[in-house]
């Protein structure tokens, strides 16, 4: 017999949208996204750089690195987003923000989902990975 899950046996979306959106917009203005992380509830189970992220001093330095960011970014001397030092960073910000959001996603819904199904990790470790891999196939097919 089908098992009838709750609504709320999936965490939220926005729990899965979260790394995507934190990408682009680090992708757009490469502080913006540790900002985000850094203003952002925390939580329990927080990994040690995100709750040092959001103590005042970090809150503040982000909080000033963005707002930096923002008004270099329309001064004339501003170098291109697209030169190489600026679009690394952006790079590198982008993945660590989208990979740490990614993998506090991917791990709370092999906390939750289980848990409120009742049924064993495995099946959702494999749909991770499969989410995985398809999003990988995915964009090595954009043009």
């Amino acid at each position: 017999m089908d098992r009838v899950w709750p609504v709320t046996s999936a965490p939220a979306p926005s729990a899965l949208l979260r790394p995507l959106l934190l990408g682009v917009a680090t992708g757009a203005r490469s502080q913006l996204g540790p900002a985000a992380l850094a203003w952002s509830p925390p939580r329990r189970e927080d990994p040690r750089p995100l709750r040092l992220l959001r103590t005042r001093p970090g809150r503040v330095a982000v909080t000033l690195a963005a707002a930096g960011e923002l008004v270099g970014d329309k001064l004339p001397r501003t170098p291109s987003r697209l030169s190489r030092p600026v679009l690394t960073a952006q790079l590198v910000a982008g993945a660590v923000v989208g990979a740490g959001a990614a993998s506090w996603a991917g791990a709370t819904a092999r906390q939750t989902l289980p848990a409120r199904t009742g049924t064993s990790d495995l099946p959702w470790a494999l749909a991770e990975d499969a989410t995985a891999v398809a999003l990988a196939a995915a964009v090595t097919r954009l043009r």
